[in-house]
C-alpha cells in the first residue's frame, strides 16, 4: 500500500473508533439519566479495529485492561498513551477528546483482550493473577489454545473459585502465503455433498462431473 493511502487509511480508522466511542458514551448516558437508580453506571470498553491490510491495530481504551500483543517469544501489553475515563462517567473528556493509539501487528502475532476478571484474580494468599508466563509459553499457538490455557490457568490460579466473570478474545495474523496454503488444501480436500434424491427422481450427477462444473 502506498505511504499516502495507508495514512488515510490510518485516519479514517483512528475516526471511526473516536466516533463510536462517542455514540456509545452518550448512548449510556442518556439512558443512565432516564433511569434514575443507574445515575451512577459506567463501564469500561476497549475499541478495536484492523484494517483489511491487518498490518496494524487501531487501539481505544475507556478504563478497560490494555491488551496483549502476542509474537513468537515475546509478550507486550499495549498501553495507551493517554487513558481514557470509562463511559458513562460524565465526564466532559470522556470519549470527546479521546485519541487511539496504531500499534504495528505482524505476521504470525496474536492480540488478545481481556477483561479484568482476568486481572484481578487472587489466590489463596490475595495475589493478583498475572497472565504474562502462560501467555510468552503460547506465543506461537493457535488463538483458541491460547484462550484456553488462559482460562485454565486463571481457575487453576483461584482453585476453580470464578471471582468475576472474565472474557478473552484472541485474533490472529496469518501471512498471506500461509492463507493461500490453508485455502488450497481446503478446497482439494473438502468433500463434494450430493443432494437428496426424492422418489423416482433422475440419478444426480457424480463428484466429478460435479467438480468440473463448480470447482
Amino acid at each position: 500500500m502506498a505511504p499516502g493511502r495507508r495514512c488515510r487509511s490510518r485516519f479514517r480508522a483512528e475516526l471511526q473508533v473516536i466516533r463510536l466511542a462517542q455514540r456509545l458514551d452518550h448512548a449510556l448516558e442518556r439512558d443512565c439519566h432516564a433511569d434514575e437508580q443507574s445515575a451512577e453506571y459506567y463501564t469500561t470498553a476497549l475499541l478495536a479495529e484492523i484494517p483489511a491490510s491487518g498490518d496494524t491495530v487501531t487501539v481505544l481504551s475507556m478504563g478497560h485492561p490494555a491488551p496483549y500483543l502476542l509474537h513468537p517469544g515475546k509478550v507486550t501489553q499495549l498501553e495507551p498513551t493517554t487513558p481514557d475515563p470509562p463511559l458513562g462517567t460524565g465526564l466532559p473528556e470522556a470519549a470527546q477528546d479521546s485519541t487511539p493509539d496504531i500499534f504495528p501487528l505482524p505476521p504470525d502475532a496474536t492480540v488478545l483482550m481481556l477483561t479484568d476478571g482476568v486481572l484481578e484474580a487472587r489466590n489463596r494468599h490475595g495475589t493478583f493473577y498475572d497472565p504474562t508466563a502462560t501467555l510468552t509459553r503460547r506465543t506461537g499457538a493457535h488463538p483458541k489454545d491460547i484462550v484456553d490455557a488462559l482460562v485454565r490457568s486463571v481457575s487453576q490460579w483461584t482453585d476453580g473459585e470464578r471471582q468475576d466473570d472474565l472474557a478473552v478474545l484472541a485474533l490472529a495474523r496469518t501471512p498471506a502465503s500461509r492463507q493461500e496454503a490453508d485455502l488450497a488444501v481446503r478446497g482439494q480436500w473438502t468433500p463434494t455433498l450430493l443432494p437428496l434424491r426424492a422418489p423416482n427422481a433422475s440419478p444426480a450427477p457424480s463428484p466429478t462431473n460435479r467438480n468440473k462444473q463448480g470447482f
